[in-house]
């Protein structure tokens, strides 16, 4: 599907697009770019779309108004890096995007984000000052690039966190760089759910894990104070 074939509906102000996993094909030369000039709510799942056109899609030169972002079961064709540089984006949503290494956000705009079963992750960059309410799920030893500790103003945190094994370095590393949250909310995951009823051992490690969660947001409340 090319999104040029969207340029009759350039007032949209709300647009939903699920195309089972089509290739989304983008234009943007000088003659023929589309821009969605009353655009404030765009939501597309079940996409394949290379992820340099995604970032030109979701621009504010392309999308001057969009306030509100879903992404939902999308795979990456061409590239790992995504970047949103939206300067109006107020609330973000990324579920299940494949392929997606880097994760770049210039979105001075942004209140709420989520980004939820992005597993291929690993290097997330962020300037976005008013982001309040944050959800993050990864598994990936996560880099996060935050110069100007514009997490540290989180006020609400919604993390996993793993009975066992090594999958909470992307947590653990939100905790720290969430200084001011109020709001910590974690979700206790255990990874082969067949042990859960016959290995009374689980259940000690569930109570270990939130131990270790909260010395881990009592030691940053601790250093934030001094």
């Amino acid at each position: 599907m090319a999104i040029n074939e969207l340029a009759s509906y350039a007032k949209l102000d709300t647009m939903h697009l699920r195309l089972g996993f089509a290739q989304l094909e983008l234009s943007f030369s000088s003659s023929s770019m589309v821009v969605f000039t009353s655009l404030t709510d765009l939501s597309l799942e079940d996409t394949t779309v290379a992820g340099h056109l995604l970032s030109r899609l979701v621009s504010s030169p392309c999308c001057p108004r969009l306030r509100k972002l879903r992404l939902d079961h999308l795979h990456l064709s061409t590239t790992g890096d995504l970047l949103l540089d939206a300067s109006v984006l107020l609330e973000l949503s990324l579920d299940k995007i494949e392929n997606m290494q880097s994760l770049e956000l210039r979105t001075p705009s942004l209140r709420v984000l989520h980004v939820v079963h992005c597993y291929d992750l690993e290097v997330f960059t962020v300037s976005a000052p008013r982001i309040d309410d944050l959800m993050f799920w990864a598994q990936q030893p996560l880099r996060i690039d935050d110069v100007h500790s514009h997490l540290s103003r989180v006020g609400t945190l919604r993390i996993p966190f793993y009975s066992y094994g090594d999958r909470n370095y992307a947590s653990i590393h939100l905790l720290q760089c969430c200084r001011s949250t109020r709001c910590l909310q974690v979700s206790l995951k255990e990874v082969e759910v067949c042990r859960m009823y016959s290995c009374p051992v689980f259940f000690f490690s569930i109570i270990h894990a939130l131990e270790f969660v909260l010395l881990i947001y009592y030691l940053t409340a601790k250093s934030l104070k001094q």
